[in-house]
């Protein structure tokens, strides 16, 4: 055993007495024990390949034991959790609370429950205010709610009207007369470079070289619910003549479908009613193609009825980095590839 010097006799004796009587944790008592032996003479070598910890390590409990005492060596005791000022009772009480109601419901406003709205909440309820945001959050969590990106609908929409084409819509299926139908719509890519978000190194701003043209192109697309293809028009401008061009289009791969399936009734396109829809022009068309084409469209403002509106929507995704690096013609081949390998089973109604 070291020798033990006199000015160290009353701190081994407090070390001491703290690894005997206070209820310590593993950690607590390695670093007690460690500056306990440099007390008594070890040295940190020594003390290193008794406690396996570092010499760095006992250096610093050495210094915090001799600035504060034992109770620098104790692991600092952590706040308590914001969500632990309401009971498990009371939490299930809000989340009951926040699931069947609106704010406005409760006398506050808006349609959506957020951290200020559920701050007042709980505050009325419990006169419980917590420090932070974030303990908020943790209990819209606890309550089922996650942040999510919203969908918007438009306040003009209908839904009587929504609802009579959905009757009149599956009245002329059971009527029969129809050989197949097609959902329709057009939407506009355009190649100019957005705000787009990388994986990168903290302060470090990812650079990404981009083509700056900008130039766009439309595509009608229509999807047949018999295969689930997609047949496809680009164009510059959606307007009445590249209207026909994609409704010849149609009409020629349902003119192939129905000798192949033996059904010779007329098909049934399902459209919104823009202008270029039922222009001069294209009335002209369908009178011509009496018996072979007929035309339907969805209530004014009501894109989520159209499952063409969802191919759309996966098609920006799939070009997402193509739109931001890539020459825009070989944009126009991954488009024009991803509508023509791939089938859409989208439901309707």
């Amino acid at each position: 055993m070291k020798s033990q010097p006199n000015k160290n006799i009353r701190a081994v004796h407090n070390l001491e007495r703290a690894l005997s009587r206070l209820p310590l944790t593993k950690q607590e008592y390695i670093r007690v024990h460690a500056v306990l032996l440099k007390k008594k003479g070890y040295s940190l070598k020594e003390i290193t390949d008794i406690t396996g910890k570092s010499m760095v390590a006992i250096q610093g409990w050495i210094t915090d034991y001799n600035k504060k005492g034992v109770n620098e060596l104790l692991t600092k005791k952590r706040e308590v959790a914001p969500g632990a000022k309401l009971t498990n009772k009371q939490k299930d009480r809000i989340k009951t609370i926040i699931n069947k109601h609106k704010p406005q419901e409760k006398g506050y406003t808006g349609d959506f429950w957020s951290s200020p709205t559920l701050k007042r909440l709980v505050k009325d309820e419990y006169g419980v205010t917590y420090k932070t945001a974030k303990a908020y959050r943790e209990l819209l969590h606890y309550c089922g709610f996650s942040y999510q990106k919203a969908a918007f609908i438009d306040r003009r929409k209908n839904h009587q009207l929504q609802g009579n084409f959905k009757k009149q819509f599956e009245k002329k299926l059971k009527k029969g007369g129809i050989s197949m139908w097609w959902h329709a719509d057009e939407c506009k890519i355009q190649q100019e470079p957005n705000s787009c978000y990388r994986w990168n190194q903290k302060g470090n701003t990812p650079i990404v070289k981009v083509n700056r043209e900008r130039k766009s192109i439309s595509i009608y697309g229509g999807l047949s619910r018999l295969k689930k293809h997609v047949i496809t028009h680009f164009c510059h401008w959606q307007e009445s003549s590249e209207t026909i061009a994609f409704l010849n289009k149609i009409k020629a791969y349902s003119i192939c479908l129905k000798k192949e399936l033996n059904r010779y009734a007329p098909i049934l396109l399902v459209w919104d009613g823009a202008s270029w829809h039922k222009s001069k022009e294209v009335k002209q068309w369908l009178t011509l193609n009496q018996g072979v084409v007929e035309l339907m469209n969805f209530p004014p403002y009501s894109p989520e009825l159209n499952p063409q509106e969802k191919i759309w929507k996966a098609m920006r995704k799939h070009l997402f980095d193509s739109l931001v690096q890539d020459r825009f013609d070989d944009t126009i081949k991954k488009a024009k590839l991803f509508l023509r390998k791939k089938t859409f089973t989208y439901k309707f109604i």
